[in-house]
């Protein structure tokens, strides 16, 4: 057997249009509703503040290491 893990799509900061974020609005609800087809889901953009936190990325798409503990 093996688990399969879900993950929200994270939010963007840069060139991102209305319907693009409305896509990704669209599937992340589809997937935090879902749940019966994975085990697990991780919601990557509640945790990343629905990118209201603009030092959480380097470019505006990419996460930095800020945060990162060794």
């Amino acid at each position: 057997g093996f688990k399969v893990v879900a993950f929200t799509i994270p939010p963007f900061t840069s060139s991102t249009t209305d319907a693009k974020e409305l896509q990704r609005t669209v599937l992340n609800t589809m997937i935090r509703y879902s749940s019966s087809l994975w085990d697990y889901m991780v919601d990557i953009d509640y945790l990343m503040d629905n990118g209201q936190n603009q030092s959480q990325f380097v470019d505006g798409l990419h996460l930095n290491n800020t945060n990162q503990q060794n």
